[in-house]
């Protein structure tokens, strides 16, 4: 049989869709962090919405300051689905939202960039296919990383200033036993009571375990309304300053820019000073009662300094009011 003529053609080749990640991060949990994030997820959602060839696989959100990776899991888990292969194409608003450890950054870009993920800063149209893109986010994030480093000095700054003026809201932190009105701290009667009764305890031998079980027992609430106490709260409480009337701030500092680390205030350091406020508002206890409490907090404690310097004691303090 004769072939009938036919007319073929090739089939255009259909590209398949990159699959692109998004990647957003604010700070805090502010309502005017959050209200950024929201910003951030809708216009690189747009965007990249708006190119036919992109597909979005997944959203990355994290609330947590950028020095670091420590602590936002979501970043964590973009870099680990990129490794996998999961991911074509990831989508951020800056260099700054993607990290501000520039050394830090460009390290992840560039591991990213190695494995064939494309990188996309909508903030300056920065693309890692483009020729000159490393230059350009290597200072991007450099300009990120110093802007990060100013704000925070003066984050620091102006604590420290409304600290030593008295106008610093740290001032009027509410406790167990008090409330805040008016900017002033008020005694709440039925939790001093309470208050009132953990010294009392504690002053009559009653370890602080003790003062729990007591607690729980009488059916008196904790701080958060649980059924039962915290070691650890009753502990703080028995060294606030605020149960007297005075409030001291700054009892820690943030070691600074990069780490951001919280550091205990020794009080030694000119460069962190600490502050106090005597007689800021009504007291709940007495400080002869207090400063009894404090001495007996040293008396029980396992803290052995001697001329072989600081160590702990293999004694330690019983229920009944005695070392063993």
């Amino acid at each position: 049989m004769p072939v009938p003529d036919r007319k073929v053609t090739v089939l255009p080749r259909i590209e398949p869709q990159k699959r692109v990640a998004i990647y957003c991060r604010v700070s805090s949990a502010s309502r005017e962090q959050i209200h950024s994030l929201i910003n951030q997820i809708s216009f690189l959602t747009m965007e990249v919405g708006s190119n036919p060839d992109f597909r979005i696989v997944d959203i990355y959100m994290d609330v947590h300051s950028g020095s670091s990776v420590s602590g936002r899991p979501e970043y964590k888990r973009l870099l680990k689905d990129c490794h996998c292969g999961e991911i074509d194409v990831v989508y951020a608003k800056s260099v700054s939202r993607f990290g501000r450890d520039s050394l830090e950054a460009m390290k992840a870009i560039q591991e990213l960039v190695m494995e064939g993920v494309l990188v996309h800063f909508s903030e300056y149209d920065i693309r890692t296919e483009d020729a000159g893109s490393m230059l350009q986010i290597q200072i991007a994030a450099a300009i990120a990383e110093d802007e990060n480093r100013t704000r925070s000095k003066n984050i620091i700054w102006g604590i420290k200033h409304q600290a030593e003026d008295g106008t610093s809201s740290l001032y009027r932190r509410k406790c167990y036993g008090y409330r805040s009105k008016d900017g002033v701290l008020v005694i709440v009667p039925e939790e001093a009571e309470n208050v009132r009764l953990i010294f009392d305890l504690y002053l009559k031998g009653y370890s602080v375990v003790k003062i729990l079980n007591e607690l729980e027992a009488r059916g008196i609430k904790s701080p958060t309304g649980k059924d039962r106490w915290c070691k650890r709260s009753i502990d703080t409480m028995l060294s606030n300053e605020k149960y007297i009337g005075d409030v001291v701030v700054l009892k820690s500092y943030s070691s600074g820019f990069p780490d951001n680390k919280r550091m205990k205030n020794l009080n030694v350091d000119p460069l962190h000073p600490m502050f106090v406020a005597e007689q800021s508002h009504d007291a709940i206890i007495k400080r002869v009662v207090f400063d009894a409490v404090q001495a007996e907090k040293l008396r029980r404690s396992n803290i052995v300094r001697d001329a072989t310097g600081t160590h702990r004691s293999s004694k330690k303090y019983s229920a009944k009011g005695v070392v063993i």
